[in-house]
């Protein structure tokens, strides 16, 4: 029995880059379908063809995954001799379905630009409390921010005691402490040690803790908790509270203040993109 002849492929055809000899993670259905482990399985050459083109139609502009799944069925049914075996062709094309349903552009987005630009400030909140895997998970991210020749002069205070907040919160920006679950007081030592054992200022301070502060808005966002960011530093009065409240030792500046809870409210993103903004190569 000779072997079918190669068609052309619709999903080359369409612009969609597609190895010559895929990677098969579907080779062994044939052999459990069959009844005998290692008995390869054959089928009519159009009824390949419609499943690759019902493939190729339902993945058009879908996620590379899906091409490449379709791109496998293709590969499994052309390096076999053929013969009708319905059942195959059958679970095939439902799987084609399946495939082209399960890539759909939501579930294939960018969780990471998702999160970016679903960004918002977030200033009132319900009672429900943190837990402490959500604190912690926050302060991971912050943590993970860049900085500076990597000196990672954050610090962070985790205030939940009530009074504390009330103590922080003035009748400004700063009115929502007392509602939140978790207010996060993010400070920077302004100095550190060098190479030589000189203790010298830390010009990057502020750009670090400023790194530090948006992941932890981003990770809130992302685990469906609101923030918003109070600035501190360089406001003096707001700056010698934090120190007087907290305690912050010598050295060590508050530079700002982020409270964290569940939202109470629909707060919606901005849309913030201003190509008027933006120059190339120079002014």
């Amino acid at each position: 029995m000779c072997e079918a002849p190669r068609r052309a492929n619709p999903v080359a055809a369409c612009g969609c880059a597609a190895e010559s000899r895929p990677n098969l993670f579907i080779p062994r259905i044939p052999c459990i379908l069959s009844g005998k482990q290692g008995q390869q399985v054959h089928f009519d050459r159009d009824t390949v063809h419609a499943v690759r083109d019902l493939g190729t139609a339902c993945t058009l502009k879908r996620h590379q995954s899906t091409y490449q799944y379709f791109e496998n069925i293709h590969y499994l049914c052309f390096n076999y001799h053929y013969m009708k075996h319905p059942l195959l062709i059958l679970l095939l094309a439902l799987s084609a379905i399946f495939a082209s349903c399960n890539n759909s552009p939501e579930q294939t987005e960018n969780s990471t630009l998702a999160t970016i630009m679903s960004r918002k400030s977030v200033r009132s909140y319900t009672e429900q409390k943190l837990t402490d895997a959500q604190i912690e998970t926050l302060l991971k991210a912050a943590m993970a921010a860049p900085s500076g020749i990597n000196i990672q002069p954050w610090r962070f205070i985790v205030v939940t005691d009530q009074s504390t907040k009330e103590a922080l919160q003035s009748d400004g920006p700063q009115r929502m402490y007392s509602q939140c679950a978790a207010l996060f007081v993010i400070c920077g030592e302004t100095d550190f040690i060098n190479r030589n054992g000189d203790k010298v200022p830390n010009g990057n301070w502020t750009a670090d803790c400023a790194a530090a502060t948006e992941n932890l808005l981003l990770a809130a966002e992302s685990i469906g908790l609101g923030a918003v960011w109070t600035a501190c530093y360089p406001y003096e009065s707001r700056m010698n509270k934090a120190i007087e409240v907290l305690g912050i030792p010598e050295g060590v500046t508050p530079y700002c203040l982020v409270p964290v809870g569940y939202p109470a409210g629909d707060e919606q993103p901005k849309d913030k993109w201003k190509p008027e903004n933006i120059h190339y190569n120079r002014w």
